[in-house]
């Protein structure tokens, strides 16, 4: 099975290329053949062990980098082609333990997307439990995690293209990594390419760019549902094993413009 790994990394974020495919190289998929397709406006880092491929790609002001990578991945279509599955993943992500192939396509869901950390359940710490344990002095541990399930923040605006109705959405998924079957993914970067040119021919950005766009498709193409493991936040406290960690950034220092 060949791997392609997409990868938008202009102006600032090209800074993570180094830690992220170095990780890359190790730990993702590392049974599988790999090439990792990096769309940047720098020359990225060749670690051992993972193909690189510079993809030329001029960086735009925010938020064009993250609303418009789809349509860089069509641009791409020749290439990516060659590949039998493709994943993207977000730059400012560190791989921190192996992703194997539980992030694979199975045969009733072409594509897998994670489900959003701060949507799939809300984890409160159940205090009274440990105090009784410790009365008790038994081992057991000092807290017991309970799941209040919340409604993403999807796009309800009827105006955009990435409308989600209120009767539907079952589980909210993250834009920082999704992936699957080359064919299916393509042809979701082709719809959501097309339903951003839509949006933006009306003056409408959906309200969390390619992510609300991802989720519109995405309830129509069910995938399989990977756990925050892949998806998980610097520095948040979760009862998943970390295995893509999501680092914690200044936002608005990172998305301010470069000056020429």
């Amino acid at each position: 099975m060949h791997v392609g790994l997409l990868i938008v990394a202009t102006g600032r974020y090209a800074g993570y290329l180094p830690g992220l495919l170095s990780d890359c190289a190790e730990r993702f998929l590392p049974k599988r053949e790999r090439t990792a397709f990096v769309f940047s406006d720098a020359l990225p880092p060749q670690p051992p062990g993972l193909r690189v491929v510079h993809v030329p790609t001029a960086h735009e002001p925010w938020p064009h980098p993250t609303l418009h990578r789809y349509h860089y991945f069509c641009r791409a279509r020749t290439r990516l082609e060659t590949e039998d599955v493709l994943y993207y993943l977000d730059a400012d992500t560190r791989v921190v333990a192996e992703v194997g192939d539980e992030i694979l396509p199975d045969a009733e869901h072409p594509l897998a997307a994670v489900a959003h950390p701060g949507y799939c359940g809300r984890w409160a710490r159940d205090g009274r439990l440990a105090r009784a344990a410790r009365a008790l002095g038994l081992g057991i541990p000092e807290r017991r995690w309970v799941a209040r399930p919340l409604r993403g923040a999807y796009e309800t605006r009827p105006e955009s293209t990435a409308c989600v109705a209120r009767h539907e959405g079952r589980v909210y998924l993250m834009g920082g990594f999704y992936g699957g079957r080359t064919a299916a993914f393509l042809a979701m970067a082709e719809r959501i390419r097309a339903d951003v040119d839509r949006d933006a021919a009306r003056g409408i950005t959906a309200v969390w760019h390619d992510e609300s766009h991802l989720n519109r498709y995405l309830i129509d193409h069910p995938p399989r549902v990977l756990t925050p493991s892949h998806g998980f936040p610097e520095g948040w406290d979760l009862p998943f094993p970390p295995r893509i960690v999501l680092l914690d950034k200044d936002h608005a220092a990172m998305r301010a413009p470069i000056e020429a």
